[in-house]
């Protein structure tokens, strides 16, 4: 499976070589940030996580609490949590039969409420990235990172990866739920997808009739998910938050963080579909003493917590920052 390679420029307008596929650049100020994303306007198909802390990898929470308890994260570990949410949120949230069936929109209204989950938040602006990166403040001399992930890519990946597992399950399974879709795509930003990217959602529609159907299709889902990272839409409207904050997810239940998954996966230039030179993930860190600047033009542009949390808490959080 090849994919087009993407050309991605650094803040002074050079080609950024990724080895493994994966870069790390280091931006002496804000200015820079703002103009690596000013080159790279028009680059389609990436999306975008803020972090604090530049040592930290790109590792989920529920994976980090598990640790911290001596754990790996394993499959029993994922539906235990998944089931122990679900039966606590009973009479908490309004959901439709839709989303409470649904794995992946409950563990994104969970993540929201700060349960344990194998998700990690990204946003499709690198700008709305940049705020998170800065947006608490810390005594500690450490970068702040904000990393960009090829999206577009990593759909191609779990789509082939997901058919292979699915007709694993049952021969033809795959062209199947082609059949059933009444949609084509979920993420148009990042790729257009076949159908069974959503295999799902597509069989909780089948649900109670199909029940070994969708148990195959959820063996596969899982298995995937398992191997290569899965970008995640949420269709509910709970997490207004994301709405504002243009925010989707990563899924991803391997025992690596994601960025040791893209360096030991992109070895070889001369492989496909993991080629060495892909620009798969590119991380960019920033003075933490860049705070003050990164957040006043940020706010110029009205990307703060009164934009990007539309509740009391981002009324709350916007007037602390004033102080």
């Amino acid at each position: 499976m090849k994919s087009k390679r993407n050309i991605m420029l650094d803040s002074s307008g050079k080609p950024i070589d990724f080895d493994r596929g994966f870069k790390v650049l280091e931006l002496n100020s804000w200015e820079n940030f703002q103009e690596f994303v000013a080159r790279n306007q028009n680059l389609k198909g990436y999306i975008f996580r803020g972090q604090r802390r530049g040592a930290w990898s790109l590792q989920p929470s529920l994976t980090r609490i598990l640790k911290k308890k001596g754990k790996i994260l394993g499959p029993e570990h994922l539906s235990q949590q998944l089931f122990r949410f679900r039966l606590a949120i009973r009479g908490r949230i309004n959901l439709a039969e839709r989303e409470l069936l649904s794995s992946s929109e409950l563990w994104s209204i969970g993540q929201h409420h700060g349960l344990g989950t194998p998700l990690l938040d990204w946003t499709a602006s690198p700008l709305v990235a940049g705020f998170f990166a800065f947006s608490e403040p810390s005594d500690d001399l450490d970068s702040r990172s904000v990393f960009a992930l090829w999206a577009k890519r990593i759909n191609e990946l779990f789509a082939a990866m997901l058919r292979k597992n699915l007709d694993e399950q049952k021969a033809g399974l795959s062209d199947m739920l082609e059949k059933s879709a009444s949609f084509a795509e979920e993420q148009p930003d990042y790729g257009k997808d076949q159908a069974f990217i959503v295999a799902e959602r597509i069989v909780e529609r089948l649900l109670p009739a199909e029940f070994e159907l969708y148990s195959a299709v959820v063996e596969a889902m899982d298995a995937t998910e398992a191997e290569i990272p899965r970008i995640v839409s949420p269709f509910s409207g709970e997490n207004q938050r994301l709405v504002n904050q243009r925010g989707l997810f990563t899924k991803f239940t391997g025992p690596d963080p994601l960025d040791q998954w893209v360096t030991k996966n992109f070895r070889e230039k001369s492989r496909e579909p993991y080629a060495a030179d892909q620009p798969m993930l590119l991380k960019l860190n920033l003075p933490t003493r860049e705070r003050d600047p990164a957040l006043s033009r940020l706010d110029a542009a009205n990307i703060n917590y009164l934009s990007l949390f539309p509740d009391v808490d981002g009324a709350a959080l916007f007037t602390n920052e004033k102080l």
